[in-house]
């Protein structure tokens, strides 16, 4: 019989990415050092050096192996603990993940929020994690137990910032809806609601020392609120002792239940009518920041009780030498007029951005200040006043992050230290070009080109051009052209860097460019309805200029072109929906291929000629034939519009890419989809492909540029299709959720049972829980098939001893029956194949995977966990799912009289069992302390771990010598050739 033939497609994966310095969202922080700071980078972290902005580390979730269809999560929110080892990045997909900066490691990932994580915050100790997200709730989190611990909601908007209060005891969120929220954490409630004046708070932060609040909102607000403990219920009294309203006994007079209250104080002045984004104090609590959403910053300084008293006499002097003199004047001089608590908070200096701010950080009071300007008098700071200035780590919307030096006194004066911004474009790039030789890959943007080497992703170039949309190289990768928006084309020398020659070539903007195969002819189309053809000349003076050659009208504006392998054939798309195809040498008409619905934005012709691809503004891909121009087939390639399309050299596999953010590969055909590339978090505007079609570079909105190489691992499209499956029921299972949520949250409003309470369950249900939660099920089962299979054994050999009983005829006697060991069991026993099943569900997703069960199996699973709490190891995960199962199910294990008897000894076995284990852990760390001190006292760790930082600091300084060395001499060799 036939065989018939199956096609080896191998997988394009994301080898690098570059360009970003810090993306639109989430904020920039400052390590504790200071010599580093941490910065949102889409997908990825990046943390970079403070002095010369090299990338030391990227934090990027790992790829998952084969088929997926999981899309990169932008990073939304970032905040670093008290440690200054544990970062919290809040994702996009309302994921949370614990990474280690030490290691550049991630701990765990927390699935909790439905929408994107606005906000973060770590409590003191750094025990507690609070994330706030746009589905409008509050997660708490156990950063040590890496689990949830409850959910708050209230908030009707998205919750834009929150604070831990109390050493996590409390704690205060701000949301859109205009509404301040307290709540009291080990109760799950809110305790107070205050109401903003203007509708909308996007920001918190507090001075718990001085009791005050600091809240931004809409229109420039910036509110001050007092924050104080007040008793909100009463102890009960029965039978001459104090109860409290949780049941616990008290004496006389100690409330029974004390939260936070904020009474609202008065507003400050801005500079700014935009709404404030983002206040913070510093680490030591002098000075706050407040950023607003354009171009301002304002520093406030916090002021002691001494320079209010001095800063009033001032003001008191001040009105007496203005005022008349009489006695009412001299006694109000002598007597102490009311201070407003505003006068706290002193205006200094303010900041203004060339562009509109990001986000900003203070950095360490060791970076702040430059020796040459450390202090008005060198015994000041012994003294305890003021320094002079203040050091801010401010970012900016246009890619672009900056030191600022800020004077320290009323409305003193800001600048700008140092920058970090060469290694990425201002604007979006529009286009992408490779060189001749594949190693230089052309971005272009507004205002500005760079040349990119692919190895080491350095920035080789810049150029000072106008609004790029398109660019190739000519002159063997000498120079670069590039097309304009103003329909001017640009000719730049790599050596030098420098425009060498301007030409107005068209009338309107310059849309597509392309170089003639095997001439150095340049074709340019343009929305001035031409196309022309320019020829690069050499000069012996180094420079070279473009010279135009032949022009042809077209019927409608161009916006794309493309040269067939073999330069016989010139393709051009119109804004007409259609595609001519004409003849090179003479712009002779040779097809009009019509079938598109809107604009055709892209072109691409196959190496040989067979075939052309067509992108357009409809969504389709289109497969033409050039030897007849028919329509192989319509491809609904894309959820918006194609903007780009290219064939891999010596094949009839073409990619695409649009502005629904993905990169697709085709096979033109059997006209299916091979795979997709999932990267980036915008629109993706252009692609370019090397000739052995081993790796691919494209561009987008996101400011990324993304290098994809060609792996080893071969796709499989069924695998494709099955993973595609799985996100589908993982959206299901999301869309249940909500529903579900929903439903609880109107009973609430209606006032009916079961409404959704205040306080609920951390986590989201996810297709991993689902699995965590089938593993479990599964592990019952084998359980109790191996307890049906030893209840027979045991029957079995009862009976074998009752008729051996019964003869003496020994050969009269069948065999003794033998129980055969469980391979399912792996050699464990019963219990620790249970533990084993448990522990192989990740913690984040323990609590999901328990909820999941049905009451039937919570009860099998309690009849096996209570007998094992006293004696078998790890208790900590045993009295989790205990105690979280009786919690759930509390109603139900009451009416069950079996799990009863089980559960009176659980108090004392559980409590038991927990000291014992934390009476052992405290007596390590007591052990651990004392072979601490023991260390640094000898010294001999301090001399260890310094010579583990010099050799550290060794590496690092070679590895960057290494790289300037390779680059320079990249850089000598392109000028020789």
């Amino acid at each position: 019989p036939d065989c018939a033939m199956v096609k080896a497609y191998l997988r394009y994966a994301e080898d690098a990415a570059w360009g970003v310095i810090v993306s639109s969202s989430g904020s920039i922080l400052a390590t504790h050092s200071g010599d580093a700071f941490i910065s949102p980078a889409l997908d990825a972290v990046h943390v970079r050096s403070l002095k010369t902005g090299a990338l030391t580390a990227t934090l990027r979730p790992e790829a998952a192996a084969g088929p997926t269809t999981a899309v990169p999560a932008e990073v939304t929110a970032l905040e670093l603990a008290p440690d200054g080892d544990t970062l919290a990045v809040g994702d996009a997909d309302g994921s949370v993940r614990l990474w280690s900066l030490f290691v550049a490691a991630e701990r765990v990932r927390l699935t909790g929020h439905r929408g994107g994580v606005r906000s973060l915050r770590f409590s003191g100790d750094g025990a507690l994690l609070a994330s706030g997200g746009n589905d409008t709730s509050v997660v708490l989190w156990d950063v040590v137990g890496e689990a949830g611990v409850c959910k708050l909601r209230g908030h009707r908007a998205a919750v834009t910032d929150l604070l831990l209060l109390d050493g996590g005891q409390s704690l205060a969120s701000v949301s859109k809806d205009g509404v301040l929220k307290l709540w009291d954490v080990p109760s799950q409630h809110c305790v107070q609601t205050a109401t903003a004046p203007s509708g909308e708070l996007y920001t918190i932060d507090a001075h718990e020392a001085r009791g005050r609040l600091l809240t931004g909102g809409a229109g420039g607000e910036l509110l001050l609120w007092s924050l104080e403990h007040k008793q909100l219920i009463e102890a009960k009294a029965t039978n001459g002792a104090m109860v409290t309203e949780k049941g616990a006994s008290a004496s006389a007079g100690v409330p029974a239940w004390v939260a936070p209250h904020v009474t609202l104080l008065g507003s400050f002045e801005t500079p700014s009518g935009a709404h404030v984004v983002r206040v913070r104090f510093d680490s030591k609590q002098a000075f706050a920041a407040v950023q607003f959403a354009d171009k301002n910053l304002l520093v406030l300084g916090v002021q002691d009780a001494g320079q209010l008293k001095r800063q009033q006499k001032r003001k008191l002097a001040k009105k007496r030498k203005h005022a008349e003199a009489d006695d009412d004047a001299a006694g109000d001089d002598d007597a102490d007029a009311e201070v407003s608590p505003l006068a706290a908070f002193q205006a200094l200096a303010s900041l203004r951005g060339a562009h509109k701010l990001h986000s900003f950080a203070f950095l360490p009071a060791s970076t702040r200040v430059p020796a040459e300007r450390q202090l008005i008098k060198g015994e000041a700071r012994a003294a305890g006043k003021r320094p002079a200035s203040l050091r801010l780590l401010v970012a900016q919307r246009n890619n672009l992050v900056g030191v600022w030096d800020c004077e320290l006194k009323p409305r003193g004066a800001c600048a700008l230290v140092s920058s970090v911004g060469s290694m990425g474009h201002r604007q979006e790039p529009r286009c992408v070009a490779l060189s001749s030789d594949e190693r230089s890959v052309l971005t272009v943007a507004d205002g500005e080109a760079k040349v990119w080497s692919v190895s080491s992703q350095q920035c080789l170039r810049s150029f000072a051009c106008g609004y790029g949309l398109c660019a190739t190289f000519v002159l063997s990768g000498r120079f670069v052209v590039v097309g304009n928006k103003a329909g001017t084309l640009q000719l730049f020398s790599m050596a030098t860097g420098e425009l060498v020659h301007e030409v107005g070539a068209h009338s309107a903007a310059v849309y597509g460019l392309a170089l003639e195969p095997g001439a150095q002819g340049v074709l340019s189309a343009s929305a001035d309805k031409r196309l022309a053809t320019w020829l690069p000349e050499a000069r012996e003076d180094g420079t070279a200029c473009l010279r135009e050659d032949r022009v042809h009208e077209l019927p409608d504006d161009a916006l794309c072109c493309a040269y067939s392998a073999d330069g016989k054939f010139v393709a051009a798309g119109l804004l007409d929906a259609s595609v001519k195809v004409l003849f090179t040498d003479t712009f002779k008409l040779f097809l009009t291929l019509y079938g598109h619905k809107l604009p055709v934005l892209s072109l691409s012709v196959s190496s040989d000629g067979a075939l052309l691809v067509s992108g357009s503004a409809d969504k389709a891909v289109k497969i033409w034939g050039l030897d007849f121009g028919d329509c192989h087939r319509s491809l609904y390639a894309h959820g918006e519009s194609v903007t780009c399309v290219q064939f891999v050299r010596g094949t009839h596999y073409f990619f695409s890419c649009g502005k629904d953010k993905l990169i697709k590969y085709w096979d033109a055909d059997s006209f299916e989809q091979i795979h997709t590339l999932r990267a980036h978090t915008a629109e993706v505007w252009s692609l370019v492909i090397s000739r052995k079609g081993d790796f691919v570079v494209s561009v987008g909105r996101d400011r990324a540029v993304r290098l994809w190489r060609r792996s080893e691992e071969q796709v499989f499209i069924e695998e494709e299709r099955e993973a595609e499956l799985e996100a589908a029921f993982e959206g299901g299972l999301e869309r249940q959720q909500q529903t579900a949520e929903a439903e609880e949250e109107e009973a609430a409003a209606l006032g009916l049972e079961g409404g959704a309470a205040e306080g609920t369950h951390a986590g989201r249900r996810t297709l991993e829980s689902v699995k965590g939660a089938e593993r479990v099920l599964e592990a019952l089962r084998v359980l109790d098939d191996e307890d049906e299979r030893r209840a027979e054994h045991a029957l079995a050999l009862q009976r074998w001893e009752e008729a051996s009983a019964r003869t003496s005829d020994a050969k009269s006697l069948s065999k003794q029956p033998v129980l055969v060991p469980n391979l399912l069991l792996l050699g464990l026993s019963p219990g620790d194949y249970l533990l084993k099943a448990l522990s192989g569900v990740r913690t984040a997703e323990l609590d999901q995977a328990l909820m999941l069960l049905p009451f039937d199996a919570v009860r099998r699973l309690l009849t096996r966990l209570l007998p094992l709490v006293d004696s078998a190891p790890p208790i900590e995960l045993m009295a989790r799912c205990v105690l979280f199962l009786l919690r759930v199910h509390y109603k139900q294990v009451l009416a069950n009289h079996s799990l009863l008897q089980l559960l009176h000894p659980l108090e004392s076995k559980l409590r038991t069992r927990v000291t014992r284990e934390r009476d052992m852990l405290g007596f390590n760390m007591a052990a651990l302390g004392f072979l601490k001190q023991s260390i640094e006292t000898s010294g001999s760790g301090r001399a260890f771990f310094d010579e583990q930082l010099r050799e550290r600091a060794s590496r690092q300084a070679s590895s960057t010598a290494e790289l300037r060395r390779q680059t320079a001499s990249r850089q000598r060799g392109s000028r020789k050739r």
